[in-house]
């Protein structure tokens, strides 16, 4: 990823976290989608909860250029920014 953002694909920062690795991957992160998501949105309200995931992607992708010279992929980092905000709150 790191050499096509610096080649002018800016998009990837963000599309990197719809494609998964392999079935396994994208199931689970369907279910953690739909079981985290669910929580955070009760409590915080669809505007917020989509606000925190989109931008808990691109800060992931961000800072998948610094540490990661390879290619990234997965919703992970939008989910462990559900459960940040999150814990925060409590």
């Amino acid at each position: 990823m790191y050499q096509q953002v610096r080649s002018g694909q800016v998009w990837r920062i963000l599309t990197y976290a719809v494609l998964h690795g392999n079935l396994t991957h994208l199931f689970s992160n369907i279910l953690s989608q739909l079981i985290i998501g669910t929580l955070i949105e009760a409590e915080f309200g669809t505007l917020k909860t989509s606000a925190i995931y989109i931008l808990s992607s691109i800060g992931g992708g961000l800072f998948s250029l610094l540490i990661n010279k390879g290619n990234s992929v997965g919703a992970s980092v939008a989910i462990f920014g559900l459960l940040g905000s999150y814990v925060k709150k409590l």
